[in-house]
């Protein structure tokens, strides 16, 4: 693994209700960041992201997922993880885009934790259940930081 700070992605449309939650979650983060990360706020431009992820030593994208799971659920995979049982973070295949455009060598590894959104409509509010999952997927956001890779 290559040497590199924790960079944190907070990804999703906050335009589109709980789409954006990994936003709101780096939102959060930026307030109190976890020491040892820089707290980077995406939205819908993770091209933008491709230096930041470049020089990651590695990567944690909060995003709103996609698993089956009840609504509010917190997850966590392994972005090249073939085998996430039905979890798909709503902008993974962004990530794994921008990753691709860099030498197999630069690439770090990534974790994706999210919440499974209730509701992906018109609005600037994340759904109540969602809103209530957001302080468990801050500390496992903090977790993860500080776990060994």
């Amino acid at each position: 693994m290559k040497n590199g700070p924790v960079v944190v992605l907070g990804l999703g449309n906050v335009l589109l209700q709980d789409d954006g939650v990994g936003v709101h979650a780096a939102w959060a983060l930026m307030r109190e960041p976890p020491v040892g990360c820089e707290v980077i706020e995406v939205g819908t431009a993770s091209l933008s992201t491709l230096d930041d992820i470049e020089r990651a030593g590695r990567v944690i994208a909060i995003d709103a997922v996609e698993t089956g799971h009840a609504p509010g659920t917190v997850v966590r995979f392994k972005l090249d993880e073939g085998a996430r049982p039905g979890a798909s973070s709503l902008h993974d295949l962004v990530i794994a885009g921008v990753l691709s455009l860099l030498p197999p060598a630069a690439r770090p590894p990534v974790v994706v934790l999210g919440v499974v959104p209730e509701r992906i409509a018109t609005g600037l509010e994340l759904s109540e259940t969602v809103s209530a999952a957001l302080p468990r997927l801050l500390d496992a956001v903090r977790a993860e930081v500080t776990r060994r890779p």
